[in-house]
């Protein structure tokens, strides 16, 4: 079987306004914990070997560099295609399979942020990160004249902090159905019913 690799932008506009790069640190430092290493791993060979007109390769030989270990080829090629399907349900790209013939895969260019009900899930550190994309994302999104991006309450000091660092007005909080989910986290997760907006 043949597989195609491309980059596409993502459908969602508003993503592609956010312009976080599938392959940067912001995917690498917080989707790739979520994602775990072996998706997170496909998705940097995907971006490696994908070009914007496309690459062709076999899919058996893509399928030995997702798993160099001597396996079985039908099961490695199933569940490199897994991994694929599990790229595509995260909204990463879109995977086009016609077995046995051929597949393609277009990676997005772009990534959404981590989904508010998730950021539970993150380290301090990995919460870092995602405080100075929410920023940047902000700021994107400011001058494209989108409105606000909604964040945990929990996350208000952190952003408070990255926000006059670079002299930008602090944020304002708005209701959020989420928060309580949210709300979860043991560690510095103060009660409160409301989520903030950059």
């Amino acid at each position: 079987m043949q597989l195609r690799l491309s980059l596409g932008n993502h459908p969602d506009p508003e993503v592609v306004t956010g312009a976080l790069p599938s392959g940067g640190a912001y995917f690498r430092t917080c989707w790739g914990p979520l994602m775990g290493p072996l998706v997170a791993h496909v998705a940097g060979l995907v971006g490696g070997q994908a070009r914007a007109g496309g690459v062709e390769t076999s899919f058996d030989a893509f399928s030995q560099e997702v798993f160099p270990e001597p396996i079985d080829p039908p099961v490695r090629s199933i569940a490199t295609l897994q991994v694929l399907r599990e790229l595509d349900e995260r909204g990463f790209g879109t995977l086009r399979s016609s077995p046995p013939a051929e597949a393609e895969f277009v990676l997005f260019r772009q990534v959404a942020l981590v989904p508010p009900a998730d950021l539970t899930r993150l380290t301090d550190v990995e919460l870092e990160c995602h405080v100075l994309a929410l920023v940047e994302v902000s700021e994107r999104r400011d001058r494209a004249g989108l409105g606000p991006v909604s964040v945990p309450h929990w996350m208000a000091e952190r952003l408070d902090r990255a926000r006059s660092g670079r002299g930008l007005r602090p944020p304002e909080a708005v209701p959020t159905d989420r928060a309580g989910e949210l709300l979860a986290r043991p560690t510095s997760a103060p009660s409160g019913q409301e989520a903030m907006s950059l």
